[in-house]
C-alpha cells in the first residue's frame, strides 16, 4: 500500500495536528522503540569527560560496504554491526535533550528504498528532540527532496551536497534556529567510497544554530525548487528563472474560520494523473486555500512516475505510490481505500481528481456544509463541481442543492461510511464521462468551487507572484471571491429541503412543456406574475412530461446534461439552476412537489 500505511491521525477534535501528538503516533517502518544498548565505550572515546550538561557522542561511517557504522551516545554504542538494525543508508538516533536518554533509533536504506518512511520518522520528532545521523556505504541514491528539506529544517547545511558513496554525519534538533555546528561530509573521488567520518563530540542540550556557514548552501527552499526544475521539464513559468527563487508558502490565515474549524482536520487526497504540470497547478491552488493544513494533504501517484513524488516533496505534502491500477477510476478508488486506512478516525475525505484546480473559497464552502453534512445520515457526498451550472452561467453563489442523481467528479467530499459500505467492496462506482455515478444523496454547489484546468489560459498561467490565473473563458472563477456565505447550509436535510422545494414550486410562475421547445431567452418570462403575494421574484417553474424528447429539448435550451433519462443533479423529479436572468426549477409531472394539474399550467411563448 505504500510507505504511509503506519500513519495514524485522530480527527474528531478539529485542529492542526499538534507536533507533540504526531510524535506519539504508531511507529513507522524502520523505527525501533525498544533500543538495544551495545558495548560500553567510556566517554564515547573522549580523552576527558564531557561537561555534565553535554552529551558525549562518537560517529564512524565505515570505510566500505564490508565495514560497519558506529554511533555512540553516553558511553554506549547504539549503532554498530548487528545492533538496532544498523546498515546501508542512514542510521538515526533520537535523544531527549532534557534527560539525555536515547528514545528511539531508525535505519533507512536510502540507496535502494523509497524515503517516505524516513520522512515520517523525521516528522515525528518533538520540539527540542536531538537527532544524530551517520551514513554507511551509500545513502544518496533514493534520498528524496522532502527528506533533504526536513534535514535542512533540522539544521543541515550540507544535505543537498550528499553524493554517491559520500560519508556524512549530522546532529540536528527540532526547532533549531539556523545551521547546526555539528555536521561534516566527505565526498568521494570517482566511484570509490569517500574517506570515512571519524568524530567524537560533546553535544549541548540546546544547539545554537549558526546563521551562515561559509561555502554552504544559504537558501534550501530556493535550492529545492532549482534542483527540481533542473531535473524536470514541462512546468512552464513555474520553472522560469524569474520564479525560481520565489518561496512556496501556503496561505496561513483563516479569514472566515477559526483555526480549530473541523475542515482543517479532514484529509485531502489529490489523485494525480499523468500531466505533471496540472498536478503542480492543483497543488498551487491548494496552497491558496486559507489555513490549509499540509499535514493532511496526500498526493496519490502511479508508482512508476517518481517525478510526482519529487513534486510532492517540493510542495511539502506526502506522496502515496499506487501500483498496477487498470484504469484511472481504479486508481482513484484505490487511493480512497489507502486514505481511509491512513486516517481511520476521519469521518470523511476530500478527493481532488486529475486536471482540476480549486477556486477561491473551496475549503470555506465545504466548511460551511460540513457540520450539517455529518449529521445528515442520508447524505454521502458533497460535490463541488456542478457540470450543469458551468454551462448555464449560474449566479446563485450563496446556495447548495440536494441531489439524488449526482456524479462524483472533479473534487468532492465522501463519507467514510459510504466507503466502508460500497467503495471498499466495489459495490458502486460506475464511471461515465461525468464521473462515477452516485446512488446516494449528495449536496452539490450551485456554483462550482473547482474548474478543469483546460479552461485556463495556458499562455498566461501565472500572475506576477507565480500563482495560477484564469482566462476570460472561465465561469465560476470570474464570479467567486472566496468569501461567499452559503445561506441554506442548514436547510439541506431531507425534511427541510423538501419543505423548501414545495414552497418554491408552489409560489413560482409555472409553465408546462409537453412537446417541441423553441429555445430563446424570453421563452419563459419570469416576471409576468406569480401565484403568490410574495415580494421576492419567484422562480420559474417548468413542468415537463416525462419523455426523452421533451427532456432532451429542455437540456438543449439550458445546456444541461442528461444521464440515463434523468437530469444530472436532479432530486425527486426536480432540477434547480439559475442563469443571468432568473432562477429555474425543472419539475417532472410526477414529482411529489407538484400539487397542480398539468393542464392548468401556462404554455411557454
Amino acid at each position: 500500500m505504500g510507505e504511509l500505511s503506519n500513519v495514524t491521525i485522530r480527527v474528531p477534535e478539529a485542529h492542526h495536528i499538534d507536533e507533540h501528538v504526531v510524535a506519539q503516533l504508531s511507529a513507522v517502518k524502520g523505527q525501533k522503540m525498544n533500543v538495544k544498548l551495545g558495548k560500553e565505550l567510556p566517554n564515547c572515546g573522549h580523552s576527558e569527560n564531557c561537561p555534565e550538561d553535554e552529551i558525549p557522542m562518537l560517529f564512524y561511517s565505515g570505510k566500505d560496504k564490508d565495514d560497519s557504522p558506529r554511533l555512540c551516545v553516553n558511553g554506549r554504542l547504539i549503532i554498530d554491526r548487528d545492533l538496532n538494525s544498523a546498515g546501508r543508508g542512514l542510521n538515526l538516533v533520537v535523544i531527549d535533550s532534557k534527560t539525555h536518554q536515547v528514545m528511539r533509533t531508525g535505519h533507512y536504506d536510502t540507496y535502494l528504498e523509497d524515503s517516505s518512511a524516513l520522512v515520517l520518522f523525521l516528522e515525528q520528532l518533538s520540539p527540542g528532540e536531538i537527532v544524530a545521523v551517520i551514513s554507511f556505504d551509500e545513502a544518496s541514491n533514493s534520498l528524496s527532496d522532502m527528506a533533504k528539506h526536513i534535514f535542512y529544517e533540522l539544521g543541515s547545511s550540507l544535505i543537498y551536497r550528499l553524493k554517491f558513496r559520500a560519508s556524512w554525519y549530522f546532529i540536528g534538533q527540532k526547532g533549531i534556529d539556523g545551521y547546526t555546528p555539528f555536521e561534516d561530509m566527505n565526498l568521494p573521488s570517482g566511484s570509490d567510497w569517500a574517506k570515512p567520518i571519524r568524530q567524537t563530540i560533546c553535544v549541548p542540550s540546546v544547539l545554537d544554530g549558526l546563521k551562515t556557514v561559509k561555502n554552504r548552501l544559504p537558501k534550501a527552499q530556493n535550492m529545492l525548487r532549482r534542483h527540481f526544475c533542473s531535473r524536470y521539464d514541462g512546468y512552464e513559468d513555474f520553472c522560469d528563472e524569474s520564479h525560481l527563487d520565489v518561496p512556496l508558502i501556503p496561505r496561513s490565515g483563516q479569514t472566515h474560520l477559526l483555526s480549530t474549524d473541523p475542515i482543517y482536520s479532514v484529509p485531502i487526497l489529490l489523485a494525480g494523473g499523468l500531466n505533471m504540470n496540472n498536478i503542480r497547478l492543483c497543488l498551487e491552488s491548494i496552497y491558496d486555500q486559507d489555513g490549509i493544513n499540509l499535514q493532511n494533504v496526500v498526493v496519490a501517484f502511479d508508482s512508476i512516475y517518481g517525478e510526482i513524488s519529487d513534486l510532492s516533496a517540493l510542495f511539502h505534502v506526502r506522496a502515496l505510490p499506487i501500483n498496477n491500477s487498470a484504469s484511472y477510476n481504479d486508481f482513484v478508488l484505490e487511493g480512497i481505500d489507502h486514505m481511509m486506512t491512513l486516517f481511520p478516525y476521519s469521518p470523511c475525505l476530500i478527493v481532488i481528481e486529475e486536471d482540476m484546480i480549486l477556486l477561491p473559497g473551496f475549503l470555506y464552502f465545504l466548511a460551511q456544509l460540513l457540520p450539517y453534512f455529518l449529521k445528515d445520515n442520508t447524505a454521502s457526498f458533497i460535490l463541488t463541481l456542478n457540470e450543469n451550472i458551468v454551462q448555464s452561467h449560474s449566479m446563485d453563489l450563496s446556495s447548495a442543492y440536494r441531489t439524488e442523481n449526482g456524479a462524483a467528479a472533479g473534487a468532492y467530499m465522501v463519507k467514510k461510511s459510504f466507503h466502508d459500505k460500497f467503495i471498499k467492496n466495489r459495490q458502486c462506482c460506475e464511471r461515465t464521462k461525468f464521473g462515477w455515478l452516485i446512488s446516494d444523496i449528495s449536496y452539490i454547489a450551485a456554483v462550482s468551487r473547482v474548474e478543469r484546468i483546460k479552461t485556463f489560459d495556458l499562455i498566461a498561467l501565472t500572475k506576477d507572484d507565480g500563482r495560477a490565473t484564469e482566462s476570460s473563458e472561465t465561469s465560476s472563477s470570474t464570479l467567486l471571491n472566496g468569501n461567499e456565505k452559503i445561506t441554506n447550509a442548514g436547510q439541506l436535510s431531507e425534511g427541510n429541503y423538501d419543505a423548501e422545494m414545495r414552497s418554491i414550486v408552489d409560489i413560482g410562475r409555472k409553465f408546462y412543456v409537453k412537446g417541441y421547445v423553441d429555445c430563446h431567452e424570453d421563452m419563459f418570462n419570469a416576471y409576468g406574475g406569480s401565484d403568490s403575494n410574495t415580494t421576492t421574484v419567484p422562480a420559474v417553474i417548468i413542468v415537463y412530461d416525462e419523455n426523452a424528447n421533451v427532456l432532451s429539448q429542455l437540456s438543449r435550451c439550458f445546456g444541461l446534461h442528461i444521464m440515463k433519462n434523468y437530469l444530472l443533479g436532479s432530486y425527486k423529479g426536480t432540477m434547480r439552476f439559475s442563469t443571468r436572468h432568473a432562477s429555474y426549477v425543472l419539475v417532472a409531472s410526477s414529482s411529489p412537489f407538484l400539487e397542480i394539474k398539468s393542464q392548468d399550467l401556462t404554455l411557454p411563448s
